[in-house]
C-alpha cells in the first residue's frame, strides 16, 4: 500500500517538527533559536560534533551562555535580521567548547512558524557551500509549501488528493466534514476500502476518465447514497488527481424551485450562497441575486439591462459574450473558468455554469451560477508549485532514495536509484524482499533491522549491491523512517550511495603505500650486495628490479674504453625469467641517444619507436623486442660515466610515473657503489700483490747499514707505505674498508662515533680522522671519560672559574675551550656518568659552553669524535645512558673490528712490532717458528692488537737468539724457523736491482729532466759513487 506523510499545518509543533526532520541529518552544523529570548530550541548532530557541546547543553541556553560567541555579533545580527528579513552572512571567530577559536562563515535566516518567528543559524568551516545553497532553497521552498497548505486548509472547498492506486495522500479538514470523516481516518486508505458505494457510479468514471485523458474535468453530480449534489473538479497528473468539490445541493434545490415557481425566485435566489444571474437572449442581464452585486460591487441599477461586457476588460470581452451565444443558441449546458476584472477592480478567477430556458412562449433565457474560485485556483496553483518541487528535490538527490512498507514492499524509488541499479522505476515498486539487488547474506538480518528503524534507530551500513546486470559494486545505506500524524511509523526508507569509486582511490592509495613498501625492501635487499660478486649482484638487481615495477626487461650496459660502444653486461627477462648479454650499441648510429646519456640524467620516453632519441635502434632493436616505452638511468663509476641501467616495456606505451624514476635512481645509485666496490676491491688486489712484491723485495733490507738508510730514505718511505696509515699496519680488506670510511668522513664536520673492543686502535682511528681533516693544523683534544672522577668531569670538559667550588683557585679553561676550532675526542664515552649526559648533550647541540660558576656562554667550534667498547643501544635499555645523546654522536658510525676478524694482519703486525721492540732492546730476532705464527693467527686476542704488542714486547725481552721466544703461546722445540721478513735478497741486491730498472727506463741516462737521479731523487755524482759501490755498469 503506498502511503504519505502530513503534517498537520494547524500544530506549531507539527511546523517546527518538519523543519528539525529537514535539518536533522544536515551535514553542515545548524541550530534554531527563538528570536525573541535568544535560546535554542534545537541543534542538529552536526553542531554537536563541530562546537563539543551536546545537545542536552544548548537546549534552553544562549550562545551567549555557551560562549559561543559575543553579544556584540548577536546583537549585529539581531538587528538585521529583523530590519531586513533577509540571509545574514559574515565572516567571525568561535569558541568551541574545547576554547580552541575558530573562524567560519556563519549564515542567519528567520523562519516563521505560525505567529512566531524564529531564526536559523547554519555554520560553514568554508566548505560544503553547495550544500548550503541548496539547503537555502530548501528552506525557502519548505515555507512555501506551509503556506500553500495553509492556504488550501482554509477553503471553503473540500480537497484531496489520490495517488493512481486509488488511495487517499491529501485530505483537506472540509473535505472529510463533508464526506463524514477525519483526515486521518482516509489518508493511507484506498476509496473502495472507504466508500465501497462509489464503484459504478457517474463521479467515479468522471474520476478515471480525467486521469486517462489527463484532462481537467468539470462537472456536478448527484451522490445517492447521500442524496446530495456536489460541483467537482479533476486535476489529473501521472501521479494521480487532485479533487476540489463542494455540496451544491442546496443551490440544485434552488434551481429546481426558480422553475417550478416564480413567486419564489426573489426570496430563494437571494438565500442561495452563489451568484447566480438571469439574461435574455440578446445577453442583457434580467435577473441577478444579492451575492451577485456583492461580489462584483455593483448595484442593481449598475446591472440590470446591461451585459457586463462593458464593465470588463478588452481581452475578456469576446469570450464573456461567446459562450452567453453558443449556450442561447444550441441549449448545451456549459460549465467554464474565465478570467473577470470588472471597473479595473482585481481581476478574480469565476466558475460559471450557464444553461438555456425556454418558456412557454419560445423565449429563450441564460440561467447562469457563478463561484468565485480565485483562492482554489491559487491553492492549486501552490501545490502543484509545491508537489513539483517535493517530487523534483526527491528526484534531484544524488543518493538513491528507497522507500518501503513495514512489510518490505518497495513504494517509492527516486532516478538516482534507478540510474545506481539500473532497473525502471516500474520494475522497482512493488518489489518484495528479498530484493534481486542486494546480497541475501548481508540482509540476514532484515527483520531485526527494521524492529531497530521502527524504534527511532537510524542504523547504517556498508553493503555489496549488484546491479540488473549482473555487475557489484558497493554502497552505504543510511535509513530512517516516516510516520503520520498520529506519530505512527507508517513506511521505513533508506538512501543509497555508490563508494566503489571511493573505495577504489582507497585501495589505490594502498596498493601505492604497499608498492612503496615493497620498493624500500627491495632496496634494502639489493643495498646488501654492495662489496658482494659483481656479477650475482647485477642478476639479483635486474631480475628484482623487474618484479618490482613490472618491467619485461632490465639491463646494465657498460662503456667502452673510449665510450663509443654501450656493450650490455647483464639483462633479465620477466616473462622467461632469463638471463642474457646479447647487444652492443654504438655511438657512429645511435648519437642522440649517447649524447642525451652525456648529460647524465635520467631519460624517460613514452613512445622509443618514434622518440628522436631512441628512434636511431628501433628498427633493429625495439621493433623486434616489442620494446614501447624506456627509461634508463645513468652509472657513475670510480673514475667516471661506467654505464647505464635500462627498463625497457613491452606492451601498450608506458607513462613512468615520479615515483618508478625515484625507484630507478635508486637502483642505479646502487649498481654505482657496486661498480666502485668492485673497482676497490680490485685495485686493493692489485695493492696486496704489490704489497707481495715489496716484501720479497724487504726480507734482506735488515742488513742495510745506517749510512745506507740516511741516502735511501726514499726506498723506506715506499716499502712503509705499504703497511702504514697514519702509524697504523694493516693488510686486511676489513681494516682497508675502515681506512676508506675515515678518508670519506675526515673532510667532513660530522660528528664521528668509533664502535670496537678494547685494544682495536680506536685512539689512532681518531688522531687519523684528525690528521687528514681540514682541522689538523687546530689541536686535537683527548678526554678519557672514565678516568676523571665524576665531580670532576664538568669542571674539565667545561672549564671553571676561580672560586666557583673548593679548590679552585685559579680560572681553568675546560677541554672544549682548547679544542675550539679542533677535535675534542672523547674516549670510553659509555662511562660518562648519566648526570652529565644532558650537559654534554646541549653543548654539542647548541656549539656553546658555559663554565662551572660563570654566567656567560661562549661559542666554540669542535668536531667531536667519540669512541666506546660499549653496546650503547643496550645501555639506552639498562637507563645508563641517555638515547638523545646517542643518536646525536652517532651521525657517522665506523665499527672497528677486533683482531680476531683480520688474522690476514697479525703476520705484519709480528713484523712491526718485532722491529719496533728489537731496536728498543737491542735484539737482532730474524726469526720465528712456524707453529708459533700459526698459534698466533688461530688465538682469538681478547685484549686485540694491545695484547699482542705486549706479547711480542715480551717475547723480544725473554729471546737471547735471533729466534723470537713466545712464553704465552705454547709451540714446538723443533719447529721450522722462518724468517720474520718473506724476502731472500739482500739489501744491496734490492737496492742494485732498483737502479738498474731506473737506468734502463732512462736509456742508462744519469743527468738531466729525464735522467735517473732525477727519477731516484739524488744528486748524480751521488749515484755514480752508488754505481760504483754495486759494479753496476751499462753493458756493451
Amino acid at each position: 500500500m503506498k502511503t504519505s506523510r502530513v503534517v498537520n499545518k494547524d500544530s506549531k509543533i507539527e511546523k517546527m517538527n518538519f523543519f528539525i526532520s529537514l535539518f536533522q541529518n544536515s551535514p553542515i552544523p545548524k541550530t534554531i533559536s527563538n528570536i525573541s529570548t535568544k535560546k535554542y530550541v534545537f541543534v542538529n548532530p552536526a553542531w554537536e560534533k563541530f562546537t563539543g557541546f551536546t545537545k542536552k547543553e544548548a537546549i534552553g541556553k544562549t550562545a551567549l551562555d555557551l560562549e559561543f560567541s559575543g553579544s556584540e555579533d548577536l546583537a549585529l545580527i539581531r538587528g538585521k535580521l529583523l530590519k531586513e528579513k533577509e540571509v545574514i552572512s559574515y565572516e567571525c571567530s568561535v569558541k568551541l567548547k574545547s576554547g580552541i577559536e575558530n573562524k567560519v562563515l556563519r549564515s542567519f535566516y528567520i523562519i516563521a512558524v505560525k505567529d512566531e518567528e524564529f531564526v536559523l543559524n547554519t555554520i560553514n568551516n568554508f566548505e560544503g557551500l553547495d550544500i548550503y545553497k541548496e539547503e537555502q532553497e530548501l528552506i525557502k521552498r519548505t515555507e512555501e509549501l506551509l503556506v500553500a497548505q495553509d492556504s488550501i486548509e482554509s477553503m471553503t472547498d473540500g480537497f484531496m488528493t489520490l495517488n493512481n492506486e486509488w488511495i487517499y495522500t491529501y485530505v483537506n479538514k472540509k473535505a472529510a466534514i463533508m464526506l463524514g470523516k477525519k483526515p486521518e481516518d482516509l489518508i493511507g486508505k484506498h476509496i473502495w476500502t472507504e466508500f465501497p458505494e462509489v464503484v459504478g457510479l457517474p463521479f467515479y468514471s468522471n474520476y478515471n476518465k480525467a486521469f486517462e485523458t489527463q484532462q481537467i474535468i468539470t462537472f456536478e453530480d448527484y451522490y445517492h447514497p447521500w442524496d446530495r449534489w456536489f460541483e467537482n473538479r479533476v486535476i489529473p497528473s501521472k501521479d494521480g488527481i487532485s479533487v476540489s468539490f463542494q455540496d451544491i445541493t442546496d443551490r440544485k434545490k434552488a434551481e429546481e424551485l426558480l422553475i417550478k415557481s416564480e413567486r419564489y425566485l426573489d426570496r430563494i435566489i437571494n438565500n442561495i450562497g452563489d451568484p447566480l444571474f438571469v439574461k435574455d437572449s440578446e445577453s442583457r442581464l434580467l435577473l441577478v441575486n444579492n451575492v451577485f452585486c456583492s461580489i462584483f460591487n455593483l448595484s442593481r441599477e449598475d446591472i440590470i439591462g446591461k451585459t457586463l461586457a462593458e464593465d470588463v476588460s478588452a481581452d475578456e470581452r469576446e469570450n464573456f459574450l461567446k459562450i452567453d451565444k453558443q449556450v442561447l443558441l444550441t441549449g448545451v449546458e456549459n460549465i467554464n473558468e474565465e478570467y473577470l476584472t470588472v471597473r479595473g477592480e482585481k481581476t478574480r478567477i469565476i466558475s460559471t455554469k450557464k444553461t438555456r430556458f425556454v418558456d412557454d412562449n419560445g423565449n429563450k433565457f441564460l440561467i447562469g451560477v457563478i463561484r468565485d474560485v480565485t483562492e482554489r485556483k491559487q491553492a492549486e496553483i501552490d501545490l502543484k508549485l509545491s508537489k513539483e518541487f517535493t517530487d523534483k528535490l526527491i528526484m534531484s538527490m544524488q543518493e538513491g532514495l528507497i522507500i518501503v512498507n513495514l512489510e518490505g514492499e518497495i513504494i517509492m524509488v527516486n532516478d538516482s536509484t534507478c540510474n545506481i541499479l539500473q532497473y525502471s522505476k516500474e520494475e522497482l515498486l512493488g518489489m518484495e524482499f528479498p530484493y534481486p539487488f542486494i546480497n541475501v547474506e548481508d540482509f540476514k538480518g532484515f527483520g531485526n533491522i527494521s524492529k531497530k528503524i521502527v524504534r527511532g534507530e537510524k542504523p547504517s551500513f556498508q553493503f555489496e549491491f549488484i546491479k540488473k546486470s549482473g555487475e557489484k559494486f558497493s554502497a552505504s545505506f543510511l535509513t530512517g523512517n516516516i510516520k503520520n500524524d498520529k506519530e505512527d511509523v507508517i513506511a521505513l526508507f533508506g538512501t543509497m550511495k555508490d563508494i566503489s569509486e571511493e573505495l577504489k582511490v582507497q585501495h589505490t592509495l594502498e596498493d601505492i603505500a604497499k608498492k612503496s613498501t615493497q620498493k624500500k625492501a627491495v632496496i634494502l635487499e639489493l643495498a646488501g650486495l654492495v662489496g658482494s660478486d659483481f656479477e650475482t649482484a647485477l642478476g639479483k638487481i635486474t631480475s628484482l628490479s623487474a618484479e618490482t615495477l613490472n618491467i619485461e626487461r632490465v639491463s646494465v650496459w657498460k662503456y667502452n674504453t673510449d665510450k663509443s660502444e654501450l656493450i650490455c653486461q647483464k639483462e633479465y627477462n620477466l616473462k622467461d625469467q632469463s638471463y642474457s648479454n646479447r647487444s652492443i650499441l654504438r655511438e657512429k648510429d645511435n648519437s642522440d641517444y649517447f649524447k642525451a646519456l652525456s648529460r647524465k640524467e635520467t631519460i624517460c620516453v613514452f613512445d622509443a619507436v618514434k622518440n628522436k632519441i631512441t628512434k636511431g635502434f628501433a628498427e633493429d632493436y625495439l621493433i623486434p623486442n616489442g620494446v614501447t616505452s624506456m627509461m634508463d638511468v645513468f652509472i657513475q663509476g670510480a673514475t667516471g660515466n661506467y654505464g647505464v641501467l635500462c627498463f625497457e616495456h613491452v606492451g601498450p606505451k608506458r607513462k613512468w610515473t615520479a615515483d618508478e624514476e625515484e625507484f630507478a635512481i635508486s637502483i642505479a645509485n646502487l649498481v654505482s657503489l657496486m661498480v666502485e666496490s668492485k673497482e676497490r676491491n680490485l685495485a686493493e688486489i692489485k695493492l696486496i700483490e704489490s704489497n707481495e712484491k715489496l716484501l720479497l723485495v724487504n726480507t734482506e733490507l735488515n742488513k742495510l747499514k745506517k749510512e745506507l738508510e740516511q741516502e735511501n730514505v726514499y726506498l723506506r718511505e715506499e716499502i712503509d707505505l705499504v703497511f702504514n696509515y697514519e702509524e697504523m699496519v694493516y693488510s686486511s680488506a676489513a681494516f682497508s674498508n675502515v681506512l676508506t670510511d675515515v678518508e670519506r668522513v675526515a673532510a667532513t664536520k660530522a660528528t664521528v662515533l668509533l664502535l670496537g673492543e678494547s685494544g682495536t686502535g680506536k685512539e689512532l682511528l681518531a688522531r687519523a680522522i684528525h690528521n687528514i681533516s681540514p682541522r689538523k693544523n687546530k689541536p686535537l683534544i683527548k678526554v678519557n671519560c672514565a678516568a676523571i672522577p665524576k665531580e670532576l668531569i664538568e669542571s674539565e670538559l667545561f672549564g671553571h672559574k676561580k672560586g666557583s667550588f673548593t679548590g679552585a683557585v685559579n680560572d681553568k679553561l675546560g677541554k672544549f675551550k682548547l679544542a675550539d676550532g679542533g677535535t675534542l675526542f672523547l674516549d670510553e664515552i659509555g662511562e660518562l656518568p648519566l648526570d652529565m649526559q644532558p650537559k654534554l648533550l646541549r653543548a654539542i647541540q647548541e656549539s656553546e659552553i658555559e663554565q662551572v660558576g660563570g654566567i656567560e656562554t661562549h661559542k666554540i667550534d669542535i668536531r667531536i669524535i667519540a669512541a666506546t667498547n660499549k653496546d650503547l643501544k643496550k645501555e639506552i635499555l639498562n637507563k645508563n645512558f641517555r638515547e638523545d645523546l646517542y643518536f646525536r654522536i652517532n651521525v657517522f658510525p665506523i665499527v672497528v673490528p677486533p683482531l680476531r676478524e683480520r688474522v690476514e694482519d697479525i703476520p705484519i703486525l709480528i713484523e712491526h712490532f718485532v722491529d719496533k721492540f728489537s731496536k728498543v732492546y737491542n735484539k737482532n730476532i730474524k726469526y720465528i717458528s712456524e707453529e708459533a705464527k700459526q698459534s698466533m693467527q688461530a688465538y682469538k686476542w681478547p685484549g686485540n692488537i694491545r695484547e699482542l704488542e705486549n706479547l711480542i714486547e715480551r717475547a723480544v725481552i725473554l729471546s737471547d737468539s735471533e729466534t723470537l721466544i713466545l712464553s704465552s703461546i705454547e709451540t714446538s722445540s723443533v719447529s721450522k724457523e722462518l724468517p720474520i721478513s718473506m724476502s731472500s735478497l739482500t739489501l744491496n741486491e734490492v737496492q742494485r736491482n732498483h737502479i738498474i730498472k731506473t737506468l734502463e727506463r732512462c736509456n742508462w741516462k744519469i743527468d738531466g729532466a729525464n735522467g735517473a737521479s732525477k727519477l731516484l731523487d739524488i744528486k748524480p755524482s751521488t749515484l755514480r759513487d752508488r754505481m760504483k759501490k754495486l759494479g753496476i755498469k751499462k753493458s756493451s
